[in-house]
């Protein structure tokens, strides 16, 4: 048998390793755990292994959140730890007294008194920066998002993610959708295939403010990125965030966690840059790239036109002209700008802001791409913006020298102008943006089933930002409530412990006082049963349990037999295993127990 369980092990460690290539991280290590505890199943045997296999089960529940720690998860794993309780329930209740009613009852009773020591564990615990455990880097293998370069199709390819990116809570009105541009990486560099972001260099520019200010809060899922997202432009950088000189939002450390951050951004502004190297970085084009794209651009410039003029050509060929709008545009195989301007003329934004970038350059006009998000959707029932990873775009800013600076210029709006005024679910179909194949046609069905996904999500941010956003500065924010901010780390764990001390004698009192005073009735009532034992002939030593005494009695006075075993099966269950629901049955068991002597 020792042999046996040597050759599934190691199976069972070889088959983790040729399907992981280690032993090590999150996926490796929560399988090696899964079938650890299957193991452990199959050879049971003494009262230790179940405990061990009903321990490993509760790990087992505590690796469920190393993946999604949604309220939903959350609540069912709520429910898998009510259902081990309710076995070790069932485990130690050697006499079957229990139902499958009552364990579940005593697995409750036993959740309701751990829930003010959770909450003092949740509200004073000493908040790290980090998780309490670190994960290696396979725990965000699963997160998309924007990218610090693009090449074709990498836009495309999220817009059939319905993720969320991020939510946004306004401190006033939200703007209007055409204005919602949250600006990410700005990509300056392309070698006629890919682009990629310049050094982020300390910002060198002067920016004029002509709208009023936007403040918000950004609530930003993990990225695994080092940069933030900010409605364009931010006026200044986030807590533990920097400016670049293209006004992107860098981190120092990967956002690994969700993110919450204040903001505040103009609408309405002029960005002038006082670097001239920034200016000839923006002129940059890949070689022998594009000749045709080149080619067209410079004969505009010929024509005398101005940059404005140059800009507004450029649109008005991109709205004249048979383009489209599309998600599958097809393959380029040589030259992807040429291909996609002069054969195809199908693509997604990145093709027309890539396309537009090299056109401005060509005619002499600095230009970037940037990259991000434009729009979203507003949560009526939080009264917040979502923005998922479908609303992904991306842009271009020419340079329109002193007096004008750098403009923002979307040519995707020029070929599909619904795609900014009226956000990427006008240019989807149903089936990309998470709506039930049943509904696509059915009105009501569909405002249904909206109003339930806003509820949900409604629900879900708060148990985003109130549990799992509750950070250090949120629990300094809470002492702070409570008149105390001061305390250090080592005040808050004393305090903790005192707390934790209060609690845990205030739940056994609640818990022991009503069973001790009801317990003391069952025993003075088990006394008077006694004694009326010792009436009819029957002899009763101190030293002796009621089981102990049921069977000998039982024995001596076989016609009493019945209503001793019955009564002193009450007071075990009243007395021994706090069912004081039996108490009134004691009570009237023994009142009606008036044997007479016995007869020999």
């Amino acid at each position: 048998m020792l042999f046996f369980r040597m050759v599934v092990g190691g199976i069972v460690f070889s088959s983790v390793f040729i399907t992981y290539g280690t032993m090590v991280g999150r996926d490796a290590g929560v399988t090696l755990l899964v079938l650890l505890g299957g193991m452990k199943l199959l050879e049971i045997k003494a009262e230790r292994d179940y405990f061990i296999s009903v321990f490993i089960g509760f790990l087992l529940i505590l690796t469920n959140f190393f993946y999604l720690q949604t309220l939903p998860i959350s609540l069912y794993m709520g429910v898998a730890v009510l259902v081990l309780i309710a076995s070790l329930v069932s485990f130690n209740d050697r006499g079957a007294s229990f139902n499958l009613t009552g364990r579940i009852k005593i697995a409750a009773k036993l959740y309701v008194y751990a829930i003010p020591l959770m909450l003092i564990m949740f509200l004073l615990f000493p908040r790290v920066s980090g998780p309490l455990w670190g994960l290696p880097k396979d725990a965000q293998s699963g997160i998309s998002g924007i990218d610090d370069e693009m090449i074709p199709g990498s836009i495309s390819e999220l817009i059939l993610s319905d993720e969320v990116a991020f939510r946004v809570e306004f401190d006033g009105p939200i703007p209007e959708r055409s204005k919602l541009y949250w600006r990410g990486p700005v990509l300056w560099h392309t070698d006629g295939f890919k682009w990629v972001p310049d050094i982020p260099d300390e910002p060198d520019l002067t920016v004029n403010y002509n709208s009023q200010a936007l403040n918000y809060i950004v609530t930003l899922e993990p990225t695994d990125k080092n940069w933030l997202f900010s409605l364009d432009i931010p006026s200044q950088a986030a807590e533990n965030s920097r400016l670049t000189h293209d006004l992107q939002l860098r981190t120092q450390r990967s956002v690994t966690n969700r993110t919450r951050y204040d903001l505040s951004s103009y609408v309405d502004y002029e960005m002038h840059s006082n670097d001239p190297e920034e200016l000839q970085d923006a002129l940059q084009l890949p070689g022998r790239y594009h000749p045709k794209t080149i080619e067209l651009a410079r004969s505009w410039r010929s024509e005398g036109l101005s940059d404005r003029e140059i800009i507004e050509r450029a649109l008005s060929h991109f709205n004249q002209e048979t383009f489209y709008y599309t998600l599958t545009p097809p393959i380029f195989i040589n030259d992807n700008i040429d291909e996609f301007m002069f054969e195809s003329r199908q693509g997604f934004c990145e093709h027309y802001a890539a396309a537009f970038t090299i056109l401005m350059r060509a005619a002499g006009i600095p230009a970037r791409v940037v990259t991000g998000y434009q729009g979203g959707i507003i949560n009526p029932v939080g009264q917040y913006l979502i923005v998922y990873q479908r609303d992904a775009h991306a842009w271009t800013e020419v340079w329109l020298g002193d007096d004008g600076g750098w403009v923002r210029a979307d040519p995707t709006s020029a070929v599909s102008p619904s795609r900014v005024t009226q956000g990427i679910e006008s240019a989807l179909p149903d089936t990309l943006i998470n709506v039930p194949p049943g509904l696509f046609n059915n009105g009501f069905s569909r405002d249904l089933w909206e109003n339930m996904s806003n509820t949900f999500d409604a629900i879900n941010n708060r148990w985003n930002q109130w549990v799992l956003g509750y950070d250090r500065n949120r629990q300094r924010f809470f002492l702070s409530q409570l008149g105390l901010g001061d305390l250090r780390r080592k005040e808050l764990m004393i305090g903790l412990v005192v707390m934790l001390a209060i609690c845990l004698a205030v739940i056994s009192y609640g818990m022991f006082s009503r069973t001790t005073v009801n317990t003391d009735k069952a025993k003075t009532w088990f006394e008077n049963f006694k004694r009326r034992l010792s009436a009819c002939g029957i002899q009763v030593y101190d030293y002796e349990g009621p089981q102990d005494l049921a069977i000998r009695a039982a024995k001596q006075r076989r016609d009493l037999a019945k209503s001793i075993n019955e009564i002193c099966q009450t007071y075990i269950n009243v007395r021994y295993k706090g069912q004081l629901e039996f108490l009134d049955q004691l009570e009237h068991q023994i009142r009606l127990f008036k044997p007479a002597k016995n007869p020999g």
